[in-house]
């Protein structure tokens, strides 16, 4: 009897207030996230490691090289090395010269590894950059696919407002 009565109060409270144990989704999900993994350590690293190179590569001119760092289909999608360094050099010069670098750790969300890294450029521009990685069968990291989002047009201090705010300690 004592354990049918356990039952039932646990069955009503776990449905009435259900509990994290019950989950099979990562705590830093919120309701309306989807949710993300973080990759082991070997494979971030190995990922930050394809991502610095080949940023090296695009900043010493090296089509090769660079080109070496994409997956079978995104080369596919550009032809050669010499195309894909002049489609970079033109729509993402920061990517080409960029001065100083930082990673997020990869993650996992619905099944794509996603690297997050925010880049400055020559300008002194910050730039939001998102790789997709693929792992391919020889069981190493490439480039799939990135995006880039500018995050702010201008330095802070030359927006119009932000002077009037700081026109005395400037």
């Amino acid at each position: 009897m004592k354990v049918k009565i356990t039952l039932l109060v646990f069955l009503v409270f776990g449905l009435c207030f259900p509990l994290d144990v019950f989950s099979t989704v990562p705590q830093e999900q919120t309701p309306r996230s989807t949710p993300k993994f973080v990759l082991n350590p070997a494979d971030a690293k190995a990922i930050q490691t394809v991502i610095v190179e080949h940023l090296s590569a695009l900043a010493n001119k090296d089509a090769n090289l660079a080109f070496s760092y994409l997956a079978p289909q995104t080369q596919k999608l550009f032809g050669d090395a010499q195309t894909f360094l002049a489609a970079m050099e033109q729509e993402f010069p920061v990517l080409c010269r960029a001065r100083e670098t930082w990673f997020d750790e990869p993650v996992i969300i619905e099944g794509m590894v996603v690297e997050g890294i925010t880049l400055i450029g020559l300008n002194h521009f910050p730039v939001r950059v998102i790789a997709i990685m693929v792992k391919i069968e020889d069981d190493t990291w490439k480039i799939d696919s990135v995006a880039m989002l500018n995050i702010h047009p201008k330095p802070i201090l030359q927006h119009e407002n932000m002077k009037k705010r700081f026109k005395n300690a400037l």
